[in-house]
């Protein structure tokens, strides 16, 4: 469940670093 949490905050981080570029 751990895992999973991180992995969600990582393609939340990925997708704002991604708008951000845009």
């Amino acid at each position: 469940m751990q895992h999973k949490t991180k992995n969600k905050l990582l393609i939340i981080f990925t997708d704002f670093y991604l708008f951000v570029v845009c």
